[in-house]
């Protein structure tokens, strides 16, 4: 189990650069393609939303079984590090 500690900041689409306003949206629709109504800056939704950065500044872990078990906080570096893009298997060192 992760525990990711972090720091938002809200975001409107005047304060994105190089189109990161519509890079988030775009990945919203992507994963969530029936939720159009609902997106921020749309002047027809039934609520108001917000874009918010996400910052993971720390990672906190707890798992394992036994022997292979580990709690603490996870290098920050080797969080940011994984390429989520590729199909990946978690191997356990000694298996």
């Amino acid at each position: 189990m992760l525990l990711l500690l972090q720091n938002t900041q809200p975001r409107s689409c005047g304060t994105c650069a190089n189109g990161q306003a519509r890079k988030a949206l775009d990945c919203f629709l992507s994963r969530h393609p029936d939720a159009h109504e609902w997106t921020p800056d749309n002047p027809d939704a039934p609520h108001s939303a917000s874009w918010y950065q996400f910052k993971v500044e720390s990672v906190y872990y707890f798992g394992g079984f036994g022997n292979i078990s580990y709690i603490g906080f996870l290098p920050i570096d080797l969080y940011r590090s994984v390429d989520l893009s590729s199909n990946w298997k978690m191997e356990v060192q000694g298996q």
